[in-house]
């Protein structure tokens, strides 16, 4: 099958939906599709038809990239006839929507998150130019066309299903096929040279242990409640450091409850981490933690969280929010403990009994990994995501 990926492809990864994205191609070609994106020049994609196009920098500059990439993305719809186009983006699936009127290939619109929902807790957390406003309104509109528009929809959580079919789209249209992990790249690393110095570079003693959270620090992560969980923790193992990985508009909020809570010598921000030295932070981990609570926003759409399936394919124990998308998959494979982050003590008494057996650490690592590998790899995505495209693009032949 000849896929056209039609959002940008960029380096370095940061979002959780970059990564999927990054993955879901390679994986794409593995399986035997043959898959088209245009990329910047920074990047190589064995196996996949790559249009290089140069980054520029600065308004213009973008402006340019911008105009250059429509060119190159009408240049291939030109001289190729595709049999599916994807894409996660509604401006570009507007794009999509007209190529589709025009060539008869269909339309696939991924969506892995409720875009208004999340707005509406950015702006209570950041200042937003009345421009700026505007834009995600007019952003918010476009993508409802985008995704009334497309043949079929891949919905990350099955809460982000439910809200579409509240909205009127066609529940026939709307597959669940949540996120995965490069179960080769996320592994129990067992060299302690590597991990010694990653130790060290951040002043953490082999003698300390170390508790992990990894990723975008959004309004909806939670990770306030892991800070307000701390001194339960320390009061019984005060030998521990608590490991913040990643960046976002909540990170100067968190740093200063963290002084407020007088943990600045426990807490360490690292800020982004390049995807593939991730793995590398969670192997010098004990606890990996992914707090987000049931709030109405993760109620509602559910969570898919990169973070839980990256903890579990190297090897460590997890404690999660009890949310859809986290309680399931911890439940199913007996990774860890569900709790209600919102309650201190709940976090503190799952952590404390982790941190008191080693055993018990090792036992839920290795069922995590192992469920990893049989369900939750990158490839196991590609195939599912494979059978909603045959079936799009079967459908007018039966």
């Amino acid at each position: 099958m000849k896929i056209l990926i039609m959002d940008m492809v960029k380096l370095p990864l940061g979002s959780a939906g970059e990564i999927r994205r990054w993955e879901l191609i390679q994986n794409l070609s593995k399986v035997g599709h043959d898959v088209y994106v245009i990329a910047y020049k920074n990047i190589e994609l064995k196996g996949v038809h790559t249009t290089l196009l140069k980054a520029k920098k600065g308004v213009f500059g973008k402006l340019f990239s911008r105009f250059r990439y429509a060119i190159l993305l009408f240049k291939l719809v030109k001289t190729h006839r595709f049999d599916l186009l994807y894409t996660i983006n509604g401006l570009i699936g507007v794009v999509g929507y007209v190529v589709k009127i025009i060539t008869g290939s269909k339309l696939i619109y991924e969506l892995d998150g409720i875009f208004s929902d999340e707005w509406e807790l950015i702006k209570k957390e950041t200042e937003i130019s009345v421009f700026k406003r505007i834009e995600m309104a007019l952003l918010i509109r476009i993508e409802k066309f985008a995704l009334k528009k497309s043949d079929a929809i891949i919905a990350v959580t099955q809460g982000i299903k439910n809200h579409l079919i509240n909205h009127g789209i066609n529940e026939s249209k709307i597959t669940v096929i949540g996120n995965g992990v490069n179960i080769d790249m996320f592994r129990p690393i067992n060299d302690p040279t590597i991990l010694h110095r990653l130790r060290k570079q951040y002043n953490i003693d082999e003698a300390e242990h170390v508790i992990i959270f990894v990723g975008n620090l959004a309004p909806w992560q939670g990770v306030e409640y892991l800070i307000k969980a701390a001194p339960l923790i320390l009061k019984k193992f005060p030998q521990t450091k608590f490991l913040i990985v990643g960046d976002g508009i909540m990170r100067k909020k968190l740093e200063e409850m963290v002084e407020e809570f007088k943990l600045k010598d426990k807490f360490i921000f690292t800020g982004i981490v390049h995807y593939n030295e991730v793995s590398i932070y969670i192997n010098i981990s004990d606890i990996c933690i992914s707090p987000q609570a049931n709030d109405p926003r993760n109620e509602r759409s559910g969570v898919s969280p990169l973070k839980l399936y990256e903890y579990m394919a190297c090897g460590k124990p997890v404690v999660v929010g009890n949310v859809e998308g986290n309680k399931d998959v911890v439940t199913d494979s007996k990774a860890g403990f569900v709790v209600d982050p919102k309650i201190s003590e709940d976090m503190a008494k799952a952590i404390v009994k982790l941190l008191e057996s080693v055993k018990l650490r090792k036992l839920l690592g290795e069922n995590g990994r192992r469920a990893t590998v049989e369900k939750y790899s990158w490839e196991k995505v590609a195939e599912q995501t494979t059978k909603v495209y045959e079936s799009v693009v079967n459908k007018d032949k039966n």
